[in-house]
């Protein structure tokens, strides 16, 4: 016998299982930008067609170059979100809205601040 409450039952679970499966396209474009994939993965199952055009408009966290970082430095935090930083003559790594070292108290180098004006 034909039970339509158990077709719209299993039409729920498979929805639900597809809405959270197809999360991962997003989740993933949006892990390789350097954005956090759980709330991603959220966002994609819930809203596929908003969170993939999202995620491919986004701007990656990682964007300076090469030289740029190694200049003034770069710190990851656990999240993996790039903060970018300078470094003192003391050996102090500060961040790049300081203008003097935390621990000398000497002032952030000019060239420093040009780049930091700059970028």
């Amino acid at each position: 016998m034909y039970d339509p409450g158990y077709f719209f039952l299993n039409l729920m679970f498979g929805l639900v299982f597809a809405m959270f499966f197809i999360g991962w396209i997003p989740a993933v474009i949006a892990k390789s930008k350097g954005r956090s994939f759980w709330p991603w993965w959220f966002y994609g199952g819930a809203l596929f067609i908003v969170a993939l055009i999202h995620s491919l408009c986004i701007k990656p966290e990682f964007e300076f170059e090469k030289e740029e970082a190694e200049d003034i430095g770069c710190n990851r935090t656990k999240k993996g979100i790039a903060h970018l930083t300078w470094k003192c003559s003391c050996g102090e790594v500060n961040i790049r809205s300081a203008d003097k070292c935390r621990i000398c108290s000497r002032p952030r180098p000019l060239r420093e601040l040009k780049s930091a004006l700059a970028g």
